[in-house]
């Protein structure tokens, strides 16, 4: 390996530093396994999408908001041509997934990072994903909590009481005992 090469390769390392811990589940979230996501209100996921998003305690068009702060995203698990409704209804939470990804990548995957002179990472999205099971709605895949956190700044995923405050009066998230 060439002394270029060996830049390049250590560029990298300050990224592996940031993103590794990230992918590892807090116990604050691992507590959410087993966990009841009531839905309070019917939620509209219009035709074409499979997303609808939260924040404030309301339904939020994408271009509306505030991605630095605590959001949700409730998935279907297809796309269809007609708009869909997401009834009330008591959804357990299955499994818990955390992720971080560049806030310029497609969907929730670490973007590839260019190498050279600038490789430092921009802003990344901090997600921890609740799927979630219901016997009357199995189309309804996850609900996925998140925020842009500058990798600079001891970034962290979205706390149990941030998913809250995000989700509002729209859904209650209750932890165990």
């Amino acid at each position: 390996m060439n002394r270029r090469d060996f830049l390049r390769c250590a560029r990298l390392i300050p990224l592996a530093v940031i993103v590794l811990p990230a992918c590892a589940v807090s116990p604050e979230s691992a507590a959410l396994t087993g966990a009841t996501l009531t839905l309070n209100t019917a939620i509209t996921v219009d035709a074409h999408r499979a997303t609808a998003y939260i924040q404030g305690g309301r339904v939020t068009p994408p271009p509306e908001l505030d991605r630095y702060h605590a959001h949700c995203v409730i998935e279907l698990r297809q796309v269809r041509d007609v708009a869909r409704r997401i009834e009330p209804d008591r959804f357990t939470v299955s499994r818990v997934r955390t992720d971080v990804y560049h806030a310029g990548a497609a969907g929730p995957y670490l973007a590839a990072l260019k190498v050279g002179a600038d490789a430092t990472p921009g802003y990344m999205m901090w997600t921890t994903e609740l799927y979630l099971r219901s016997d009357r709605q199995p189309d309804v895949l996850r609900l996925s909590c998140q925020h842009l956190e500058d990798p600079a700044s001891l970034p962290r995923h979205v706390t149990i009481a941030e998913m809250r405050k995000a989700l509002g009066e729209i859904a209650t998230l209750e932890t165990g005992p």
